[in-house]
Formats: structure tokens, C-alpha cells, sequence
């Protein structure tokens, strides 16, 4: 009898915890439970982990975009505020599901509900629940640019129709994730309701941390297109008691690494980051939003959109940048050199061209004469380098050495012109050229504006530059690197040298460096 009851109660038990595992998968989306504390992401399909629902833009196509600033950025002031969050002006943090619609729910879903909102001040929240009929519908958008197949879509298609055709809400047309409703339609009716919610434009922003901030100060949002990793879609790190994406690892699992799109909604200096709102519900990271530590801007940002309705567009102005004066530099990054102590070893690949950052071998001098700019000498615990001319001309000085007779003896038929800069920045805090300084150097006129050093005329028969050069010892650690010099080729072609490492290999040194070269 006892293990009748015990066999009747254990059914009862599993029949009242099946039914409420049923209830909580079948609670309705608009009124999510609040949570106490940031959870991890849950388990996503092997279609969201690689698709997440966003197709970016041809470089050329993005670039083609007008332009759009905040007004007190384009006065080249920076945002007077350090703190901007109006995430609880955004909608309630809806779900995508297993469809890649992402760029709906950022488009059509967040932004252009909070825009319809600042207008009208009509709650999203009515009895509790979120009110469908203000907040505007994923499926409108993404229904009719996915072209028939659930593999996402680009930001700019969105806005295009919600520019010509508008959206109507999701209490005109309710979102389903289940296949196959990415290919429904909306009807005439639902079309005839979303001219009422049109969008007067878009635009793209410079994604730099002080244009966006000035875009955010004037509580306008923008829709961004970002890389995500592992440490974005199951976040660990926290500050300040939520999670943050502070690292980017480049070089996650294959599945993991998928475009998608997400809304900046405002940004905390204290805290050094932007904070985003995502579509992967309110259990995601902080109840559906997360912050990004400002370094990553430049790694997982590949595109920045402002949509506008008129008042919007009265805080903005078209930006017309100012194109760029003198011709432009070709790059050549982590060229690498060795160059021996003992001086002529013809393995050597210490001979190098600037215009196209090609390498030879000491051997092989005569073949490529005609492209040799630079000749990489070591001597008495130093690198130097120096011009062909330059080795035709001072036989008496530079001629002792080996390796410069081993030139010489090959007997160049084309001797090149050109120099080095008599002077470099040093290796030390004060007068290094940042990296920012150095990826912003885009033409020939912005060598010319360097204000430190100066260097010789093309035409000179002497120039020898030294990169790097022993304080006290020949040991590496101790070896200050001469980390930008200046130089101009034989047909006169303005360039940099910014050396990027060195250290000591079994018979002399090896170099790596960038160079930058007038086109």
C-alpha cells in the first residue's frame, strides 16, 4: 500500500513540474520576468552562433552613405557630458529567436520604436505587458529584404524601407521565429498602416569614440554592425557589477565569430565603455544589454547608421570630410631583415625596396640593383643603413667595410639616388610617434607636415641613417630603437621607417619595420 502512495506521488510530482516547465517555455514574450542579477547568454542554435543575421556592406557601397555629425561635434568640440543612458526609454529587450534577424530587431524593433516614442511619449508598457501597438515589427522588416531565405540582411535595406515604406507595428503584424514564417508577407492593410511610420532618412557616422558620444548626447541612438567572439555572446567579465566586453579574441572557434547588429544607447566614462542593447532577451548579460569597453571600437565595429525623423535631423549636419592634400602612401607592414656582425655574408637579406617592400639577399645585389633603396649595414653594435649612392660615393669611408665592398664589387649598373633623415625620433615616451599619429599619416603632404628632424635633398651623394645603436653594450635589452626616419628614393619619392622590432639572431641582428611610401 505505502509503495502504491510513494509510486502515485512521484507521478504527481513529475506531472506538476512538467506543467510548469510548459507554462515558463510558453510565457508570453511582452512581459519578461525581471532579473535579479546578469545571467550568461543562453544556449544559441548553430544558426544564430554563425549568422546572427547580418550581411555588411561593400566597403565602396558603405563609403557612398552621406555622412551625418552632431552639431557640436562638427564645431570640433568633444560631448560635454560623460555619462548618457537612456536605456529605459528604449523598448522592452525583445527576442530574435532562431531567425537571423538581428538587423530588424535593431532597425525596425529598437530604433524606430524609440524614435516613434520621443516623439509621442507613448508608454511601451500597458497593464504590465508590452503594448504592441507601440513598438514596431522585426517581421515587417526582415520578411521583406531577407529575399525568401532565413540568412540575414544589411542595415541599409532596412532603412531604405522604412524611408519609403515605413513599418507598421507588431500589433499590426506579430513577430514568429518558427520556420517557415521569415517568408510571410504583410498584407495590403499592413502596408497601408506602415506609411504612417516613416523614417525621413538615414545616415552613417564616423565610428570614432567622440563622434558617438556627441551622437549619443543628444539622445539619438545608433545601430551598429560589431564582430562578436565568445566573450560577447557568453560574457564573464564585470564592472561595477554587470558584465562588459572588454576583450576581443580574433582567433575564436569557427561559429563564434559571426556580424550582427545592436544599438548603442549611451556610454559611461567611469566605466570606459558604450552600452548596448542586444536581441537575445532579457536573460542575455544584463537583462538584454551590455557594455563595450571603448578599445574595441576600432576591432569590432564595421558600420555605424543614424536613422532620423525630423527632429532628429535638426540635431545633425551633413559632413563633407576634406579630401586629403598630396598623393597617397602605399603600407608595407613587418618587413623583417637580417643583417650579420660579420660583415659581406652574402645570406644576408639586407637589401630592400621601398616602393614595394621586397627583400634580397646580399648575393643577389646585381639582379636587383635597379630596386635596391636601402642597404642594411651592421657594425660595432649597431644598424645603419644606407643608399646606394651613397656607397658609389664614399668609398674612402663607408667603402672599408665588407659588406659595402661586396656592393661595390657586383659592380651596380644602376646606381639609385635618394637620403635618409639626418635625424629620428628615439625609442622613450616623449617622442615616440603614437600609433594613431602613424595610421593617420595618409599622403605625402602629411610627411612633409612632420615637425621633428630634417633630411637631405634627393640628390645628395651622402646619406647614411643609423636605426639603432647601443647605449653601453651589444646585449638586445639594452639597444635603443630609432623608431621613425624619413627618407626619399632616387625618383624622388617621399616615405617613412618606423621600425616595429629587433633583436639578436645567431651572427648579427635581425630587423622588422613598416614603411609608408609615396604611390
Amino acid at each position: 500500500m505505502i509503495q502504491k502512495l510513494l509510486s502515485a506521488f512521484r507521478t504527481i510530482t513529475w506531472l506538476l513540474l512538467l506543467g510548469f516547465i510548459l507554462i515558463q517555455c510558453t510565457k508570453s514574450e511582452t512581459a519578461p520576468p525581471p532579473d535579479e542579477s546578469p545571467k550568461e547568454a543562453p544556449p544559441l542554435s548553430e544558426e544564430a552562433k554563425s549568422q546572427t543575421g547580418l550581411i555588411p556592406l561593400d566597403k565602396e557601397e558603405y563609403e557612398k552613405i552621406p555622412i551625418y555629425v552632431s552639431k557640436t561635434y562638427k564645431g570640433g568640440r568633444r560631448a560635454v557630458k560623460t555619462q548618457v543612458d537612456f536605456s529605459a526609454e528604449m523598448p522592452p529587450v525583445g527576442n530574435q529567436g532562431q531567425q537571423g534577424s538581428c538587423n530588424a530587431w535593431a532597425s525596425a524593433y529598437a530604433v524606430r520604436s524609440y524614435l516613434h516614442h520621443k516623439e509621442t511619449k507613448k508608454p511601451y508598457v500597458f497593464n504590465g505587458n508590452r503594448d504592441d501597438g507601440a513598438v514596431f515589427s522585426p517581421a515587417f522588416v526582415y520578411n521583406q529584404i531577407n529575399k525568401g531565405e532565413d540568412k540575414g540582411s544589411s542595415v541599409s535595406e532596412a532603412y531604405i524601407l522604412m524611408k519609403n515604406s515605413g513599418v507598421c507595428t507588431m500589433k499590426d503584424m506579430p513577430y514568429k521565429d518558427a520556420w517557415p514564417s521569415y517568408k510571410t508577407q504583410p498584407t495590403a492593410s499592413q502596408k497601408q498602416s506602415a506609411l504612417n511610420y516613416r523614417i525621413a532618412g538615414f545616415g552613417r557616422t564616423p565610428m570614432t569614440e567622440e563622434s558617438l558620444k556627441s551622437v549619443l548626447s543628444d539622445n539619438n541612438v545608433v545601430q551598429v554592425t560589431i564582430k562578436t567572439d565568445p566573450n560577447f555572446h557568453r560574457p564573464s567579465e564585470k564592472v561595477g557589477g554587470e558584465f562588459i566586453w572588454k576583450s576581443f579574441d580574433a582567433s575564436s572557434i569557427p561559429g563564434w565569430n559571426g556580424l550582427h547588429a545592436v544599438v548603442l544607447v549611451g556610454f559611461d566614462d567611469s566605466k570606459n565603455a558604450f552600452k548596448i542593447m542586444n536581441s537575445w532577451g532579457n536573460n542575455w548579460a544584463n537583462q538584454g544589454f551590455i557594455w563595450m569597453d571603448y578599445g574595441l571600437l576600432n576591432k569590432v565595429v564595421l558600420e555605424a547608421y543614424i536613422p532620423f525623423t525630423g527632429p532628429v535631423l535638426e540635431q545633425l549636419t551633413l559632413y563633407k570630410p576634406v579630401p586629403p592634400k598630396g598623393d597617397p602612401l602605399d603600407h608595407f607592414k613587418n618587413i623583417r631583415i637580417t643583417v650579420s656582425d660579420k660583415q659581406g655574408v652574402l645570406a644576408d637579406s639586407c637589401l630592400v625596396s621601398y616602393r614595394t617592400g621586397e627583400v634580397f639577399q646580399l648575393k643577389d645585389g646585381a639582379k636587383y640593383a635597379d630596386k635596391i633603396d636601402g642597404v642594411f649595414m651592421s657594425s660595432i653594435c649597431q644598424v645603419s643603413v644606407i643608399t646606394p649612392v651613397t656607397l658609389q660615393g664614399c668609398a674612402v669611408g663607408c667603402g672599408t667595410t665588407q659588406t659595402s665592398k661586396t656592393v661595390i664589387d657586383q659592380k651596380w649598373s644602376v646606381y639609385r639616388k635618394g637620403s635618409f633623415e639626418t635625424g629620428a625620433t628615439s625609442f622613450n615616451d616623449q617622442s615616440q610617434i603614437s600609433s594613431s599619429i602613424w595610421e593617420n599619416l595618409k599622403t605625402s603632404v602629411d610627411i612633409d607636415q612632420l615637425t621633428f628632424g630634417s633630411y637631405n635633398t634627393p640628390n645628395d651623394t651622402y646619406s647614411i641613417g643609423t636605426l639603432i645603436t647601443s647605449s653601453s653594450s651589444c646585449n638586445a635589452d639594452t639597444f635603443e630603437t630609432k623608431i621613425l626616419r624619413r627618407f626619399v628614393t632616387q625618383d624622388g619619392k617621399k616615405g617613412l621607417m618606423r621600425l616595429t622590432g629587433r633583436g639578436k639572431t645567431g651572427t648579427g641582428w635581425w630587423i622588422t619595420f613598416d614603411l609608408k611610401i609615396q604611390k
